[in-house]
């Protein structure tokens, strides 16, 4: 692939507390593809190129969302993680809730144009007990207004990887220009614990047979 700034790059680097090194577009473009913290005071998102296609993807972090009860010690514990060797975020670890509810926003703009996009919850389970055979329910509402919802067990054997839970499929059409909202809810009779919550990606889906693109 030639290496070439991706769409919008400028506008969105506005906001990394990190220097980047455009003294060339090999060494801007290898430093996008590793990845970049934005709003690094509050450890708010990732922003990085898909080596690939030369795309924007992102990630909002546990930090970016709004998780019920998640200032609370009883309920979460917030816990550093190494991502890169120089990049360290925050990850949420359910202790125990009842009622669990996370929600986020996102601004579309800087997604790259007439793209279908996966949003996925990137999360792990260190326990998967019985608390986890009721199914969660997803919810996205898109500029466009469109809602879109599904339900999908969060029950997985313990792993080393995060899983990326994917929720919804979107075209990065004019008309989805805009903010977009997502949530989590189980509202079960048991408490739960043992969820890692990473954050909320948003990825170019790969698919050989798609016709869409810049």
């Amino acid at each position: 692939m030639s290496r070439r700034p991706p769409h919008n790059f400028v506008a969105i680097l506005e906001d990394a507390d990190e220097s980047i090194d455009s003294s060339s577009k090999e060494k801007l473009c290898e430093q996008l593809y590793d990845g970049v913290l934005l709003n690094n005071k509050k450890k708010a998102s990732i922003y990085w190129v898909d080596k690939e296609s030369n795309k924007n993807c992102f990630m909002l972090l546990a930090r970016g969302l709004s998780i019920c009860w998640g200032e609370n010690n009883d309920y979460w514990e917030w816990i550093a993680f190494q991502e890169t060797s120089d990049m360290e975020v925050e990850v949420a670890v359910l202790r125990k809730v009842c009622w669990l509810q996370v929600t986020g926003k996102f601004r579309t703009i800087a997604l790259a144009p007439m793209t279908k996009y996966e949003i996925a919850f990137v999360v792990k389970l260190r326990d998967p007990n019985d608390q986890w055979d009721s199914p969660v329910t997803f919810t996205v509402t898109l500029p466009n207004g469109k809602k879109e919802e599904c339900f999908k067990s969060l029950r997985r054997e313990p792993q080393p990887r995060w899983e990326h839970i994917a929720i919804c499929e979107f075209v990065m059409s004019p008309e989805n220009v805009g903010e977009l909202t997502f949530a989590l809810n189980e509202r079960g009779p048991y408490w739960k614990s043992g969820l890692v919550i990473k954050g909320v990606s948003f990825r170019p889906v790969r698919d050989p047979h798609e016709t869409l693109g810049i």
